[in-house]
């Protein structure tokens, strides 16, 4: 029976080592050549995080597990997904005192930091919501910091015209 066992054993090891080093490694090896087939041969520029207006730009980070991209959309509103600050073990957001912008983030730096003072999450968000695009249509929060950040400009978001967008999309879907 002992070595059953190590024989199962052994014929699981192939499986795990494919699934779990070697297709990892063939995306590795893959991504030089998929990127060389983009626009402008894969080349990127780098863009300086600490200036406007990327500077605007940040993320949250959310009880020290998680993080999104964000953005500052007033010297002390950031603008953000709904499920970026929502704890779905407990099925609530995150304690504000757990949430933290970083403006300008990039590579381990960032311009300006700001505590969290209050978040307002869609009216309509639900987590639990089995269909991603409803899901999706009000997965918002506007996050209100403690003070202003200084230094920082924030991107100027544009006014809706909210007949034009729901024109624009699919029937079915609420435009809020």
């Amino acid at each position: 029976m002992h070595k059953n066992t190590n024989y199962t054993l052994y014929c699981k090891i192939p499986s795990i080592f494919y699934d779990v080093m070697l297709f990892p490694l063939a995306v590795f090896i893959a991504l030089p050549t998929a990127a060389a087939n983009l626009p402008g041969g894969g080349e990127r520029n780098s863009v300086d995080a600490a200036s406007p207006p990327w500077s605007a730009t940040g993320r949250v980070n959310s009880a020290g597990i998680g993080h999104c991209t964000d953005v500052l959309i007033v010297p002390d509103r950031v603008l953000t997904a709904a499920h970026c600050i929502w704890n779905r073990r407990a099925g609530t957001p995150f304690p504000v005192t757990e949430l933290h912008f970083l403006a300008g983030y990039q590579k381990e730096r960032y311009v300006a930091h700001g505590r969290v003072s209050a978040i307002s999450i869609s009216p309509h968000y639900n987590a639990d919501e089995p269909d991603r695009l409803r899901r999706a249509e009000s997965d918002w929060t506007v996050i209100t910091l403690s003070r202003p950040l200084v230094g920082v400009e924030p991107l100027t978001v544009a006014p809706i015209d909210h007949a034009a967008l729901q024109r624009s999309h699919p029937k079915g879907i609420r435009i809020e």
